[in-house]
């Protein structure tokens, strides 16, 4: 009876516990599918955003709300799509919803004032502007980025009028900095940020734009000072790196360079543009192959990406494999039909692998895309030189010299033209005009010019002709 009893009492125990895990699991299913469902609305909308479907985002996540999927990403997005529709009241009352929700999107407050603007409330506006740059100063930049080129004047002429004012506070020219920073205004930009950085010197954000108004300006060292200290004052963000990395390139600290991406790549390792990036130092410093590993990678992130085919294509000509760099520029042209850097590149790889008489197509279109391609005039006139077209070479070379009028190869090569045509006929100007080439390409330190200009103009010896001698000047790569 007693043992009756207890299994009894067991089963219905177990009946119960099985009932909990049932209700649990349902409920989890339950819950799971939620999330789910407003991952999906999520997704859609910002798929409908990105394709500048605005409206249709509207509709998207009012159908989520109805089904009572609340989420302040979605209204973030219907926020943006209401403004982008000019229905700027509805945005506000979502900025406003969100703002009380104590959002992270703060880029939004930029729409905020603007509707404060337009209604003629430029106090509030500034207490926005300002609410917005101590939340975050990389927001600010991020929400000026949304708006309109005439709102974003609106917005400059209300920081202008502070800035007349006898008592400025002095974060007014750090806004103005950012502002004007994000309309490319960067010389008035530049200014401010001197004042600005004054008052704020431990602002890492700040300093990342003061780098990068320099590293424009072509102020290379000092834009890595400026890098540094935004590190430094603790705004670490990849873009700085990046940034730095660039800089850096430019002053030919190449393995700098490279430390740099690798940081980028190992906190970003999907960035094809990064990859791509370290391949061009790597390739300063003859890591080749280092570099064709990096490029192999930005293209399979990438395949699209039409520099990166062009530039594989320059070091595997580097490397003298021009039948896959032949390939590299073909698809190259694929990609981008008017990339003059490639077709001048093509040629000289179709020289290189015996093909010269296919190439000189690829430096005429060179030109013809880029009228003042100095390095594909200069191919093109040696290639016609070496098959014994010397008027057509010397137009080239002429205007290879106007062009880049330090290519010592170019004098030199002129001056065997002249060298020609004196042959064919005497003249004194063209004895002139030789020597001054030869002089100018000796100058140079132009091995051949030297030798050349120390027989025929310092000595006065008969000119001997040198129509078959082969000419041995560097190849011109264009990257």
């Amino acid at each position: 009876m007693w043992r009756n009893k207890y299994h009894k009492r067991g089963y219905w125990r177990t009946c119960f516990i099985v009932l909990q895990f049932i209700v649990l699991l349902f409920s989890n299913i339950n819950s799971l599918a939620q999330e789910l469902d407003l991952d999906y609305y999520i997704k859609k909308a910002s798929s409908e955003l990105d394709s500048s479907k605005y409206k249709q985002a509207i509709i998207t996540i009012n159908e989520a709300l109805e089904n009572d999927y609340e989420s302040n990403t979605l209204l973030e997005i219907r926020a943006y799509a209401y403004y982008k529709t000019k229905d700027i009241s509805r945005a506000v009352g979502d900025i406003e919803f969100l703002i009380d929700n104590e959002t992270k999107e703060i880029k939004l407050y930029s729409i905020l004032c603007v509707y404060y603007l337009n209604n003629k409330n430029e106090s509030k506006a500034l207490d926005i502007l300002f609410e917005q740059y101590n939340l975050s100063n990389q927001s600010l930049l991020e929400g000026l980025e949304i708006l309109s080129k005439a709102e974003k004047l609106k917005v400059t002429e209300l920081i202008n009028n502070q800035l007349k004012n006898e008592e400025v506070d002095s974060l007014l020219y750090s806004i103005s900095s950012i502002i004007n920073f994000s309309q490319n205004n960067f010389n008035q930009a530049y200014s401010d940020l001197i004042i600005a950085l004054e008052n704020e010197k431990d602002n890492g954000y700040l300093y990342f734009i003061y780098g990068q108004i320099k590293l424009n300006r072509k102020e290379y060292i000092t834009s890595i000072a400026s890098f540094n200290s935004s590190i430094e004052y603790g705004y670490k963000d990849i873009e700085v790196y990046k940034q730095r990395a660039i800089a850096k390139g430019f002053t030919e600290d190449f393995n700098g360079a490279i430390e740099d991406y690798d940081y980028c790549i190992k906190h970003k390792s999907e960035d094809y543009e990064l990859y791509y990036l370290r391949a061009i130092a790597k390739n300063y410093i003859r890591d080749y192959y280092g570099a064709i590993k990096d490029l192999d990678k930005s293209i399979e992130l990438n395949g699209d990406n039409a520099s990166a085919y062009n530039y594989r294509g320059i070091i595997y000509t580097n490397v003298s494999q021009y039948a896959a760099a032949i390939l590299d520029f073909e698809k190259t042209i694929a990609l981008d039909p008017k990339h003059p850097f490639t077709y001048n590149n093509i040629g000289l790889a179709k020289i290189n692998a015996s093909q010269s008489n296919t190439a000189e197509p690829y430096f005429t279109k060179a030109i013809e895309l880029d009228p003042k391609h100095a390095d594909a005039y200069y191919n093109r006139g040696r290639l016609r030189f070496t098959y014994g077209r010397i008027n057509e070479a010397k137009q080239d070379l002429i205007k290879t010299i106007e062009l880049n009028f330090q290519n010592p190869n170019a004098h030199y090569l002129v001056a065997k033209c002249f060298i020609q045509e004196k042959g064919i006929k005497k003249n004194k100007k063209l004895e002139n005009l030789i020597c001054k080439e030869l002089e100018i390409a000796s100058s140079m330190e132009h091995p051949q010019a030297k030798d050349l200009f120390e027989k025929l103009c310092q000595k006065q010896e008969e000119v001997i002709d040198e129509t078959q001698e082969k000419t041995e000047t560097q190849d011109e790569i264009s990257e």
